[in-house]
């Protein structure tokens, strides 16, 4: 067994760096979205209407290109309504908070699928190779 478990590291530079990229720069797209979606189902809106998504995307990304074929005016909430739900307690944080605890969230998701192999019993012997 190593001295110091590849897991926990792995997670931990994955936690700084998602935690450097969300104070540090205007990303997150995909996830501005789905939080957006929430905090408009949230208000008893559709989130389902792109009109009022794209204005949004323009608004919180102005640095993207806004021609006939770009994310503004191609973007839209496409996950099931259950989705709204999930994304809620991130919808209620401001911008930059939502991003940190998306990244606690996905730091913490990082190290439980990298206790799978210990939960199972297999840590340091391998998979068995088929018969």
């Amino acid at each position: 067994m190593a001295k110091y478990p590849l897991g926990p590291i792995a997670a931990g530079l994955l936690f700084a760096f998602a935690l450097f990229h969300a104070v540090s720069a205007n990303g997150h797209v995909d996830f501005f979205i789905y939080r957006l979606g929430a905090e408009l189902g949230l208000r008893g809106e559709s989130p389902y209407g792109s009109a009022k998504i794209s204005a949004r995307i323009a608004e919180q990304f102005p640095e993207l290109e806004a021609g006939p074929d770009s994310l503004v005016n191609n973007c839209g909430f496409f996950l099931p309504p259950m989705a709204v739900l999930i994304y809620a307690p991130f919808a209620i944080l401001p911008w930059v908070g939502a991003k940190i605890a998306w990244a606690v969230v996905s730091t913490l998701a990082a190290l439980a699928i990298a206790r799978i192999p210990h939960l199972l019993g297999r840590a340091g012997r391998g998979f068995a190779s088929p018969a």
